[in-house]
């Protein structure tokens, strides 16, 4: 029998109109998660910014950054529309949030003491906007992300309670691995992102209740209780993935935790009175830690080559897998035709 010239054989192959539309279609959705890479991390490190210059009360680094974490935000869902349900879920419940925190954000700015923060105190008109608005515009931000809670809530009650949507995302009872309690790992990282929210939003109406001079009654202890559940999903999905040798995954997921952890323990010491230039400084620091680990997560070749940085938006890491494994397996291929 005749050898079979492989070199034919891919060629071939590759002339085909059903092969060269599948891997121009593969080239592009890389070229689509490359750029939400670089969204998520720009995002990411924005909206660490966002929260340095929100603790050092300097709205000249807050303003800008909570700007630029808005506009890339807004493209990331707008990018999503062709990833799992559960991806763009959590797309939109960041975009909402960072719209809440900048409501938030500019009101304390404006109203937490007798004058405009910062570079704001050069505007004499803000100067004169009537601190009975404060308690609105806070009533405005707990809205907003009171709203986000619910949604989220009611979506992640539907996938608890449809099996379609379990096997989907690859939702599995036999533990390994690469799940915890049978939900992989790369949705397990992103559960905190509920109880985080419900924290942030337990923060908000505090903030306006002080603002209004009544108490916080419970409101103070079950937030912080929300957001140390947040932080130990991030800090458990950090050991899960350290654990199986995925060195990135848990950069990313230390960054998280530094996150969530940096701002609960602000939320905690903003109840309790307990906030000076010294903690400040603390917060700040670990912000500006987790910024560095988001940058330096980014430039990872493996990071850069293979997966997403921020998953809350892109796709999983197993689906960026799956694409590579298309878009270089024709020597695979080209063997089986042969």
């Amino acid at each position: 029998m005749e050898p079979v010239d492989s070199e034919r054989v891919l060629s071939a192959i590759a002339r085909t109109p059903d092969f060269s539309e599948l891997k121009r279609r593969n080239v592009a959705d890389q070229s689509n998660a490359a750029s939400m890479r670089c969204l998520e991390t720009v995002a990411m490190m924005a909206i660490f910014a966002m929260d340095i210059g929100w603790v050092s009360i300097a709205p000249v680094i807050g303003l800008p950054a909570t700007l630029v974490a808005l506009v890339c935000q807004t493209a990331i869902v707008a990018m999503s529309r062709d990833c799992e349900r559960f991806e763009v879920a959590h797309s939109v419940a960041i975009l909402l949030w960072v719209m809440s925190n900048a409501v938030w954000m500019f009101s304390e700015y404006l109203w937490d003491e007798a004058r405009p923060e910062g570079v704001l105190a050069l505007f004499p008109s803000l100067s004169y906007l009537d601190k009975a608005y404060f308690p609105s515009c806070l009533l405005v931000a707990s809205v907003i992300m009171w709203a986000t809670v619910t949604a989220l809530g009611i979506f992640y009650a539907f996938l608890l309670l449809s099996p379609r949507s379990r096997r989907s995302l690859g939702w599995t009872s036999v533990p390994d691995e690469d799940n915890a309690f049978g939900i992989p790992l790369h949705i397990y990282r992103e559960l905190f992102v509920l109880p985080w929210l419900i924290s942030d939003s337990c923060w908000i109406l505090c903030n306006r209740r002080e603002a209004m001079s009544v108490g916080f009654g419970y409101l103070a202890p079950v937030g912080v209780v929300f957001g140390i559940f947040a932080s130990f999903v991030i800090g458990d999905a950090m050991f899960r993935f350290s654990k199986n040798g995925r060195r990135i995954e848990a950069m990313q997921c230390a960054a998280e935790l530094l996150w969530v952890g940096g701002n609960t323990s602000w939320y905690d010491a903003d109840m309790n009175g307990w906030e000076n230039t010294q903690s400040r400084a603390c917060f700040c620091l670990a912000f500006t830690v987790g910024l560095y680990l988001t940058w330096l997560s980014s430039r990872d070749p493996v990071v850069s080559d293979s997966q997403p940085f921020f998953r809350e938006s892109g796709a999983s890491t197993e689906k960026v897998r799956l694409l590579q494994k298309s878009c270089t397996g024709e020597n695979s291929y080209a063997a089986n035709a042969a």
